[in-house]
Protein backbone atom coordinates (compact mmCIF):
# COMPACT_ATOMS: atom_id res chain seq x y z
CA UNK A 1 0.00 0.00 0.00
CA UNK A 2 2.61 2.46 0.94
CA UNK A 3 4.78 1.68 -2.97
CA UNK A 4 1.53 2.38 -4.46
CA UNK A 5 0.97 6.05 -2.84
CA UNK A 6 4.71 6.75 -3.36
CA UNK A 7 4.16 5.39 -6.72
CA UNK A 8 1.08 7.89 -7.39
CA UNK A 9 2.90 10.64 -5.83
CA UNK A 10 5.72 9.77 -8.37
CA UNK A 11 3.58 9.96 -11.45
CA UNK A 12 1.45 12.86 -9.84
CA UNK A 13 5.11 14.74 -9.60
CA UNK A 14 5.65 13.92 -13.21
CA UNK A 15 2.56 15.03 -14.52
CA UNK A 16 3.05 18.19 -12.70
CA UNK A 17 6.39 18.52 -13.91
CA UNK A 18 5.34 17.86 -17.50
CA UNK A 19 2.50 20.76 -16.83
CA UNK A 20 4.71 23.10 -15.84
CA UNK A 21 7.04 22.73 -18.81
CA UNK A 22 4.71 23.06 -21.01
CA UNK A 23 3.11 26.05 -20.12
CA UNK A 24 6.90 27.64 -19.66
CA UNK A 25 7.26 26.43 -22.99
CA UNK A 26 4.28 28.37 -24.27
CA UNK A 27 4.82 31.18 -22.73
CA UNK A 28 8.43 31.39 -23.89
CA UNK A 29 7.22 30.69 -27.42
CA UNK A 30 4.73 33.66 -27.33
CA UNK A 31 7.31 36.08 -25.96
CA UNK A 32 8.86 34.91 -28.80
CA UNK A 33 6.21 35.54 -31.45
CA UNK A 34 5.39 38.29 -30.49
CA UNK A 35 9.13 40.09 -30.13
CA UNK A 36 9.47 38.81 -34.31
CA UNK A 37 6.28 40.42 -35.16
CA UNK A 38 7.35 43.85 -33.40
CA UNK A 39 10.75 43.45 -34.95
CA UNK A 40 9.76 42.18 -38.16
CA UNK A 41 6.94 45.20 -38.11
CA UNK A 42 9.62 47.60 -36.70
CA UNK A 43 13.32 46.84 -38.47
CA UNK A 44 11.96 44.83 -41.70
CA UNK A 45 9.76 44.83 -44.44
CA UNK A 46 9.30 42.92 -47.96
CA UNK A 47 8.87 44.81 -50.84
CA UNK A 48 7.97 43.49 -54.80
CA UNK A 49 9.77 44.51 -57.27
CA UNK A 50 8.74 45.94 -60.50
CA UNK A 51 11.13 46.49 -63.57
CA UNK A 52 14.39 45.69 -64.80
CA UNK A 53 16.28 48.40 -63.86
CA UNK A 54 19.00 46.85 -61.08
CA UNK A 55 19.08 43.26 -63.20
CA UNK A 56 21.03 41.39 -63.28
CA UNK A 57 21.27 41.35 -58.97
CA UNK A 58 17.67 41.87 -58.72
CA UNK A 59 15.04 40.83 -61.32
CA UNK A 60 11.23 42.16 -62.97
CA UNK A 61 9.08 40.23 -59.99
CA UNK A 62 11.58 39.39 -57.46
CA UNK A 63 10.37 40.38 -53.67
CA UNK A 64 13.32 41.99 -51.51
CA UNK A 65 13.77 42.16 -47.39
CA UNK A 66 15.11 45.43 -46.26
CA UNK A 67 16.26 46.50 -43.42
CA UNK A 68 14.75 49.77 -42.34
CA UNK A 69 17.63 52.24 -41.82
CA UNK A 70 18.80 55.27 -43.30
CA UNK A 71 22.14 54.80 -42.34
CA UNK A 72 23.79 53.24 -45.81
CA UNK A 73 27.29 52.90 -47.46
CA UNK A 74 28.46 52.57 -51.05
CA UNK A 75 27.36 49.68 -52.68
CA UNK A 76 24.10 49.05 -50.77
CA UNK A 77 20.99 48.71 -52.64
CA UNK A 78 18.25 50.97 -50.91
CA UNK A 79 14.65 51.45 -51.72
CA UNK A 80 13.71 55.18 -51.18
CA UNK A 81 10.59 57.43 -52.64
CA UNK A 82 11.02 59.93 -55.07
CA UNK A 83 10.91 63.89 -53.86
CA UNK A 84 8.13 65.98 -55.28
CA UNK A 85 11.20 67.98 -56.86
CA UNK A 86 12.63 65.53 -58.85
CA UNK A 87 11.17 63.85 -62.12
CA UNK A 88 7.02 64.29 -62.52
CA UNK A 89 7.44 60.49 -64.12
CA UNK A 90 8.41 59.13 -61.04
CA UNK A 91 7.20 61.74 -58.54
CA UNK A 92 6.15 59.90 -55.46
CA UNK A 93 6.72 56.74 -56.09
CA UNK A 94 9.70 54.13 -54.84
CA UNK A 95 12.65 53.22 -56.80
CA UNK A 96 15.51 50.73 -55.94
CA UNK A 97 19.26 51.91 -56.76
CA UNK A 98 22.39 51.63 -55.64
CA UNK A 99 24.28 54.00 -54.09
CA UNK A 100 27.40 55.02 -55.88
CA UNK A 101 27.70 58.44 -53.84
CA UNK A 102 27.32 60.23 -50.78
CA UNK A 103 27.23 63.78 -49.68
CA UNK A 104 30.29 65.71 -50.71
CA UNK A 105 31.34 63.17 -53.25
CA UNK A 106 32.63 64.07 -56.32
CA UNK A 107 30.85 61.61 -58.89
CA UNK A 108 32.27 61.27 -62.38
CA UNK A 109 31.36 59.26 -65.73
CA UNK A 110 33.85 59.35 -68.05
CA UNK A 111 34.48 57.89 -71.51
CA UNK A 112 37.53 55.29 -71.80
CA UNK A 113 39.23 55.08 -75.37
CA UNK A 114 40.65 52.25 -74.65
CA UNK A 115 37.54 49.58 -74.09
CA UNK A 116 35.04 52.01 -75.11
CA UNK A 117 33.08 52.40 -72.70
CA UNK A 118 31.80 54.77 -69.78
CA UNK A 119 33.17 54.14 -66.50
CA UNK A 120 31.89 56.02 -62.89
CA UNK A 121 34.51 57.91 -60.70
CA UNK A 122 34.38 58.89 -56.97
CA UNK A 123 37.08 61.25 -56.19
CA UNK A 124 39.05 60.62 -58.59
CA UNK A 125 38.75 56.77 -58.06
CA UNK A 126 37.42 53.92 -60.26
CA UNK A 127 34.51 52.46 -58.91
CA UNK A 128 33.81 48.82 -58.72
CA UNK A 129 31.42 47.67 -61.41
CA UNK A 130 31.37 44.04 -61.47
CA UNK A 131 28.04 43.61 -60.72
CA UNK A 132 26.48 45.41 -63.21
CA UNK A 133 24.15 44.12 -66.11
CA UNK A 134 26.43 45.40 -68.63
CA UNK A 135 28.58 47.94 -69.69
CA UNK A 136 27.76 51.80 -70.12
CA UNK A 137 27.88 51.79 -73.73
CA UNK A 138 27.09 55.12 -76.06
CA UNK A 139 23.58 56.01 -74.13
CA UNK A 140 25.69 57.37 -71.84
CA UNK A 141 27.13 60.86 -71.69
CA UNK A 142 30.28 62.12 -69.36
CA UNK A 143 29.10 64.13 -66.07
CA UNK A 144 30.82 65.20 -63.24
CA UNK A 145 28.49 66.41 -60.02
CA UNK A 146 29.93 66.76 -56.24
CA UNK A 147 26.86 65.36 -54.38
CA UNK A 148 24.60 67.28 -52.41
CA UNK A 149 24.01 67.52 -48.51
CA UNK A 150 21.79 65.54 -47.38
CA UNK A 151 21.95 63.25 -50.72
CA UNK A 152 22.94 60.23 -52.49
CA UNK A 153 24.11 59.90 -56.29
CA UNK A 154 22.56 56.18 -57.46
CA UNK A 155 22.43 54.18 -59.73
CA UNK A 156 20.52 51.12 -61.38
CA UNK A 157 22.87 47.92 -61.76
CA UNK A 158 20.81 47.84 -65.27
CA UNK A 159 22.90 51.35 -66.32
CA UNK A 160 22.04 51.27 -70.06
CA UNK A 161 17.72 51.69 -69.46
CA UNK A 162 18.31 52.54 -65.38
CA UNK A 163 16.15 56.05 -64.63
CA UNK A 164 18.87 57.02 -61.84
CA UNK A 165 21.10 59.95 -60.86
CA UNK A 166 22.65 59.91 -64.26
CA UNK A 167 19.85 59.97 -66.68
CA UNK A 168 17.23 62.08 -64.74
CA UNK A 169 19.66 64.29 -62.82
CA UNK A 170 17.47 63.41 -59.29
CA UNK A 171 19.26 62.73 -55.75
CA UNK A 172 18.10 60.23 -53.68
CA UNK A 173 17.42 62.60 -50.41
CA UNK A 174 18.56 60.82 -47.60
CA UNK A 175 15.61 61.57 -45.41
CA UNK A 176 13.11 59.26 -48.05
CA UNK A 177 15.12 56.12 -47.77
CA UNK A 178 12.37 53.26 -46.66
CA UNK A 179 15.59 51.05 -46.15
CA UNK A 180 18.64 48.92 -47.65
CA UNK A 181 18.29 45.18 -49.13
CA UNK A 182 19.79 42.38 -47.99
CA UNK A 183 17.96 39.42 -49.19
CA UNK A 184 16.36 38.64 -52.58
CA UNK A 185 13.78 36.12 -53.07
CA UNK A 186 11.04 34.60 -55.68
CA UNK A 187 10.40 31.41 -53.56
CA UNK A 188 12.20 30.10 -50.02
CA UNK A 189 14.10 27.85 -52.54
CA UNK A 190 15.25 30.76 -54.67
CA UNK A 191 16.96 33.16 -51.62
CA UNK A 192 20.03 34.83 -51.55
CA UNK A 193 21.71 37.85 -49.97
CA UNK A 194 23.05 40.38 -52.04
Amino acid sequence: MREENEMREVDTLAVKKKLRNFIILLVVFCLALGIFFYLGNSFLEAWPIIGTSMESTIHNGDKVLLVKTKKVDYDDIIIFQIDTGNSDTFQGKHLIKRVIGKEGDLISIRYSATDCVYHVYRNGEIVDESHINAPMLSTYSPMEVTVPEGKLFVLGDNRNISHDSHIAGFFADVDNIVGKVFVRYTAITDMEFV
